[in-house]
């Protein structure tokens, strides 16, 4: 086995574990189990018993769910297959998605019935501050599909621990992911457009890290050393507004 795939499938185990972990102290403090929580555990048993013949691919999320955060990924396709359970179809037994946050309880319940129904997602309903640190160091890629972002400091979160970010390339999204250089991204006239542009740009990510490991390395080079000071912007304001 090489190095590679047993190091990444020790980070896959050691975040699957921090989450167990986390999990547990949630359902202990209350007299019934949530459904959210119960299929948690139950992929994450899953994940851990698993034998994968390459390294995992580890997709991540850490976000509030909102309308903002996953419309995208409960957009209907043509197919009438909703976008994330297309994303979970493409990366199949090749890794795992997990995503943490909570909000929006119509959302919230959408994403676990997408997790009950899908093997390779995670979706841990809650916030530990532990949780998101963890999951920049370990991913391998950051999704961050917004329908529309302001400025964003989770992809730059990501970025900082060396993890790209598929994201919609709107406002601070677009400011901060450069496609194929440092991250990947996407757009889209309507939302079932960037659902199908999302599904290419993943498939195009994924086939990247599999076939072309030393572009990918580059891209996730570049994600590290991106840097974003308040002086630059500032000074970039000046000489757009001034100059």
């Amino acid at each position: 086995m090489k190095a590679t795939q047993i190091n990444k499938g020790l980070a896959l185990t050691h975040l699957l574990k921090m989450f167990e972990q986390q999990l547990m102290q949630w359902v202990k403090n209350k007299p019934l189990v949530e459904t959210a929580h119960l299929i948690a555990l139950t992929r994450i048993k899953q994940q851990l018993e698993h034998k994968y013949t390459t390294p995992p691919l580890i997709l991540t999320s850490v976000g509030r769910i909102t309308a903002q955060k996953v419309a995208l990924f409960q957009q209907t396709l043509p197919n009438g297959e909703n976008a994330l359970s297309a994303l979970l179809d493409l990366l199949g037994d090749k890794g795992v998605f997990v995503l943490l946050g909570s909000g929006d309880t119509h959302l919230e319940n959408f994403l676990t019935e997408v997790a009950a129904n899908k093997a390779n997602f995670i979706f841990i309903k809650g916030y530990s501050e532990a949780l998101p640190e963890a999951m920049y160091n370990s991913g391998d890629l950051f999704m961050m599909p917004s329908s529309f972002e302001p400025c964003g400091i989770s992809q730059m979160l990501a970025m900082r621990a060396g993890q790209p970010c598929l994201v919609h390339s709107v406002g601070g999204l677009s400011d901060t992911i450069a496609h194929d250089e440092n991250g990947f991204s996407f757009n889209g006239e309507t939302p079932q457009a960037q659902a199908v542009n999302m599904l290419a740009c993943f498939q195009t990510a994924m086939t990247l890290k599999h076939k072309k490991p030393k572009a990918w390395q580059s891209i996730a080079d570049n994600a590290l050393n991106s840097r974003f000071f308040w002086n630059d912007v500032a000074q970039e304001y000046i000489k757009s507004l001034y100059n």
